[in-house]
Parts: C-alpha cells; sequence; structure tokens
C-alpha cells in the first residue's frame, strides 16, 4: 500500500499516472501499452462501482509488441505460453509471471501441484 500511496504522490493524484508509475516504476514517465490498457481497465472498475471518471485517457509511447494486432480490445500475444508462477513480493512486478510454460506442461504441472496439495 506504502508504494502505491508514493505512486500516488508522484502523480499528483492522477489515476492513470499512479497505475503506470505502480506498474512501471516510480521513475517511469512513458506510457507504454499495457500501462495505457491498465489505466483503461482501472478507469472502468472505478466507473463500474459508481465514481466518476474525468480526464483523457493517456496516449502509449512504446511497448506495442506485447500485444497482438487486431481490434481494439487485442489480447496479449500468446508466444509466451501459459504463466505457471507468479511474483508475490509487493512492488511493481507484484502478481507478474514469473515463469511461462507451453499449455502441456502448464496441465502437467497443474495435475501435479493439484495430486501434492489436494486441489
Amino acid at each position: 500500500v506504502k508504494y502505491l500511496a508514493q505512486a500516488n504522490r508522484l502523480a499528483a493524484g492522477d489515476l492513470c499516472t499512479t497505475v503506470m508509475k505502480y506498474r512501471a516504476g516510480h521513475n517511469e514517465s512513458r506510457f507504454s501499452a499495457l500501462s495505457v490498457r491498465y489505466c483503461q481497465r482501472a478507469r472502468a472498475i472505478l466507473a463500474r462501482e459508481g465514481f466518476e471518471v474525468t480526464g483523457p485517457l493517456p496516449v502509449a509511447t512504446f511497448g506495442f509488441s506485447a500485444f497482438s494486432p487486431g481490434g481494439e480490445g487485442g489480447a496479449p500475444a500468446q508466444a509466451k505460453g501459459v504463466c505457471v508462477r507468479r511474483v508475490f513480493v509487493p512492488g511493481p512486478r507484484y502478481m507478474k509471471c514469473a515463469e511461462y510454460r507451453s499449455a502441456g506442461q502448464a496441465r502437467q504441472i497443474r495435475t501435479l501441484r493439484g495430486r501434492l496439495f489436494g486441489g
């Protein structure tokens, strides 16, 4: 929560800049395509909860290769595979994928985890 609060202070309360600094790091000042998508999602969540969201959506200046072409809501590129391990250390990488595997390997890992941990 401290990291998010500091990002909000650095962004002077601007929602999209706060989300970008939280995701990409406090020293980042440019919006990537992923940061713009995070901002869109944050705005949609707040609007759904009844909060008024104003202001223009930022324009991405880099990071377009992370998304497949085709459509406004293009999905992330599938070349990485399936996420099998995430980072749970607080900070800009929190909940980001730490390890990708093929779909077949991910199924095997899920099966083994189920056997080991009863899930």
